[in-house]
């Protein structure tokens, strides 16, 4: 309560601090100015009262966390297109999301998850001019990674829990370094289309309501259109160039899709495009985090 309130000791304070500042920095005096205040009280008293500044209701307090994101990138097929998919073996579509048909999904793809991350590595090694000790790559089923000290990829299949008929095969790439320090090659690393950049956006739980008014403001600012679903907690915001902002409230994340963006050094540049900037700001040098010691 103290802070709320201009004293006679604060303005005293503030006084002794400020005028000799005022003075030497935009004044001729060159003699030692020191103020002083006369009073008529005794002790502390108060002389006026500082409003706290309420918030906008419309006002988006929310940042996402750069430091935690990472690039993404989907690839969704038919089960009866998979490799090993035979209708003579009594193969048959699943008829529903279960963690059977997940698991189905990563026997079927495991030989070409295992050639995806096999290219990723030998990518990495040429492109980066790597030695073979300082790229790590694992495999298990219908999974993999390739770690350096530049990035982290990772692919995976499973069942795509949108539509039960399809599998999907995910690749994610996390930055280690800040963008400016790869070569304009970095993209080629990679065999899968990465058109998403996910962030997450801590404190967005329960800040619903807040966070659709927000986005409303801003899509009457900037042109662009706004959805909002309550029961799911999402809200999007789509750009003039169809760029999705899709805010997952329960999740905590956003997630920036760019339909016609491919790559990290891509995306990145998409992420300081004038609109995007009027919602999120502008992009750090380093998108993702150092690696561990």
């Amino acid at each position: 309560m103290k802070d709320q309130w201009i004293t006679g000791e604060s303005l005293r304070d503030y006084l002794k601090d400020t005028v000799p500042k005022y003075i030497r920095k935009h004044t001729t005096i060159r003699g030692h100015q020191t103020p002083y205040a006369l009073i008529g009280a005794s002790g502390t008293f108060k002389i006026v009262k500082i409003e706290e500044k309420k918030k906008a209701p419309d006002e988006l307090q929310l940042q996402p966390n750069f430091a935690g994101a990472y690039f993404r990138g989907t690839e969704t097929r038919s089960f009866k297109s998979l490799p090993g998919f035979s209708a003579s073996k009594r193969h048959r579509v699943p008829e529903n999301v279960n963690p059977a048909a997940d698991d189905w999904a990563r026997r079927l793809l495991k030989d070409e998850i295992a050639e995806d991350a096999q290219l990723v590595y030998e990518q990495a090694r040429e492109v980066l001019d790597l030695p073979p000790d300082e790229v790590d790559k694992q495999e298990d089923e219908g999974t993999g990674s390739v770690d350096t000290d530049l990035f982290r990829y990772s692919v995976y299949a499973g069942q795509n829990k949108e539509d039960h008929s399809e599998a999907i095969v995910t690749r994610e790439v996390e930055l280690r370094v800040p963008h400016g320090e790869l070569p304009d090659e970095f993209d080629d690393i990679f065999p899968g289309k990465l058109n998403e950049v996910v962030l997450p956006l801590p404190g967005s739980k329960g800040q619903f309501e807040k966070l659709v008014i927000a986005v409303a403001v801003t899509a009457k600012k900037i042109n662009a259109k706004e959805w909002d679903n309550p029961t799911k907690g999402l809200i999007e915001l789509r750009l003039s160039d169809g760029t999705v902002m899709a805010l997952d409230t329960k999740r905590e994340i956003v997630t920036v899709r760019c339909p016609a963006t491919d790559g990290c050094l891509s995306m990145i540049e998409h992420l300081g495009g004038d609109e995007l900037r009027q919602v999120m700001g502008d992009p750090p040098d380093l998108i993702g985090r150092a690696r561990p010691d």
